[in-house]
C-alpha cells in the first residue's frame, strides 16, 4: 500500500495538471472501487490526491459527483455506503484544517447526504455511524460558519 501511495505521489506532482495524463476523476473512481474492495481506509486516497496538489473543493466535487452516480458497484460488493464513508472522511479532512474557511456549500451537501441516509434500510452496514459522524461534521462545519459572521 506505501508503495503504491508513493508511486501515486510522485506520478501525480508531475503529471497531476493535465488530465490526458492524469485523469484525476477516473483514477479516484477506480482507486475508490480498489479500496472498497481491500477495505482500505476511507481517507486513503482523498489524502494521496490532496498531496498531489488536487484542492479540497476539487476533491469534494469529484466525490460528490461519484456519490451522484449512484454505481450499483459499492452495493455488489456489500459496501453500498463506501463513497459516504470517504466524503465524511474528506470533509472532516477539510473541517480539521483550521487554515481553511467552512463553506455553507458543504453543509446543504451533509443535509443532502442525511436524507439519503434516511431512505435507506436501517440495518444497512455502518449506517448508524455515518449518521452520527455527518451530524457531528454539520454542528463542526456550522460552529466554523459562525465564527466567519
Amino acid at each position: 500500500m506505501q508503495s503504491m501511495r508513493d508511486r501515486l505521489l510522485r506520478l501525480g506532482k508531475l503529471y497531476s495538471r493535465n488530465d490526458s495524463y492524469f485523469p484525476t476523476a477516473y483514477l479516484i473512481k477506480l482507486l475508490e472501487q480498489h479500496s472498497c474492495q481491500l477495505g482500505w481506509d476511507p481517507g486513503f486516497i482523498p489524502d494521496i490526491f490532496h498531496q498531489v496538489g488536487v484542492s479540497y473543493s476539487t476533491l469534494f466535487t469529484l466525490y460528490n459527483n461519484l456519490f451522484e452516480e449512484k454505481d450499483t458497484f459499492w452495493g455488489s460488493v456489500g459496501r453500498p455506503l463506501h463513497v459516504l464513508s470517504v466524503l465524511l472522511a474528506l470533509l472532516s479532512a477539510y473541517t480539521a484544517n483550521s487554515s481553511l474557511v467552512a463553506t455553507k456549500h458543504f453543509s446543504v451537501a451533509i443535509d443532502k447526504y442525511l436524507v439519503e441516509l434516511q431512505t435507506l434500510d436501517p440495518s444497512t452496514p455502518d449506517i448508524n455511524t455515518l449518521t452520527a459522524g455527518l451530524r457531528n461534521l454539520k454542528r463542526e462545519l456550522q460552529r466554523n460558519l459562525d465564527t466567519i459572521k
